[in-house]
């Protein structure tokens, strides 16, 4: 599944994209994809994939099918948040910054690689720094 976000990024922490996991599923983090739209400039933004426990508000989104086999995904989206998820202090399994010139891409290896999100909470990619410019990607997963 396929999570795609065009989100404003602010001055202080701001969520941009966010998986939600249901009590009865789990979902694994198996890509990342980063990058600003906009005039090219040099100017450097940080990001921090995030846990938490509690959902915050953003825009509901439904997740794209990368095999039109599967079935709707059962995880719940948002994008472009109001309000902030709680986050658990500590709880970053991925952290990095990019250059407005430059796309970010992270993914899986190795099965072991996959940021596994547990049941009944919430793995959010956070804008933790930089410019307000319009921010682009998506996050890729598996349940």
């Amino acid at each position: 599944y396929t999570v795609v976000f065009s989100a404003a990024g602010a001055a202080g922490p701001k969520t941009l994209a966010a998986i939600q996991t249901l009590a009865t599923r789990r979902a694994k983090v198996t890509k990342i994809v980063v990058g600003a739209s906009g005039a090219p400039a040099d100017n450097a933004a940080a990001f921090r994939l995030k846990r938490g426990t509690v959902d915050g508000t953003g825009t509901a989104f439904t997740p794209v099918l990368k095999d039109t086999g599967e079935t709707a995904a059962i995880t719940l989206a948002k994008v472009n948040y109001t309000v902030e998820p709680t986050y658990t202090a500590g709880a970053i399994p991925l952290e990095f910054a990019l250059n407005q010139r430059a796309t970010y891409t992270w993914f899986a290896v190795e099965e072991r690689d996959k940021i596994t999100v547990a049941a009944s909470n919430v793995l959010g990619l956070e804008m933790t720094g930089g410019p307000a410019l319009v921010y682009e990607g998506t996050i890729d997963y598996e349940e």
